[in-house]
């Protein structure tokens, strides 16, 4: 068993109190979702807030194209405008950890995604799925950069 790790970088052009209550809000991920993957939120429907540790979001998810998936997560950590972390509790992984980390600096926000995750099937899994998904995973994150760029260019 192997854990792999990715890191994702970005810049945005807002102050932290707007990106916090962008990426604070579930429902927002809809949005920063490639459309070919047919994300849809399960639970909670509706919730006027922020995460929260503890959290249960439920998800269904397209991620190898035919079938679709559910994909439950808890929002382990919040730190307020600084940080909050989202463990796969049920998925395609068999172990998923998300950090979404944000800085304030004077010219914006500098947000940074690291995930480790485990493939399934053990050894044979690594072997056969690791590129395929590291690709998967780089396209939807090339996607949500531009999902990010275009929202905030709007806000400003």
């Amino acid at each position: 068993m192997e854990v792999c790790r990715l890191e994702y970088e970005q810049w945005i052009e807002a102050d932290i109190g707007q990106v916090w209550e962008f990426f604070s809000d579930h429902r927002n991920l809809q949005q920063l979702t490639p459309k070919q993957l047919d994300f849809r939120i399960v639970y909670p429907k509706v919730f006027n807030g922020s995460v929260y540790p503890g959290m249960i979001i439920e998800y269904r998810i397209k991620p190898f194209g035919l079938w679709r998936m559910n994909w439950v997560t808890e929002i382990t950590q919040v730190k307020e405008g600084e940080l909050f972390v989202d463990e796969m509790r049920a998925g395609p992984y068999k172990f998923w950890h998300h950090q979404h980390l944000f800085f304030q600096h004077s010219e914006g926000v500098q947000m940074v995604d690291i995930l480790h995750y485990i493939l399934p099937m053990g050894a044979i899994g690594k072997v056969l799925l690791n590129s395929y998904v590291q690709r998967k995973i780089d396209r939807i994150f090339a996607y949500r950069k531009e999902a990010i760029k275009k929202f905030f260019d709007r806000k400003s």
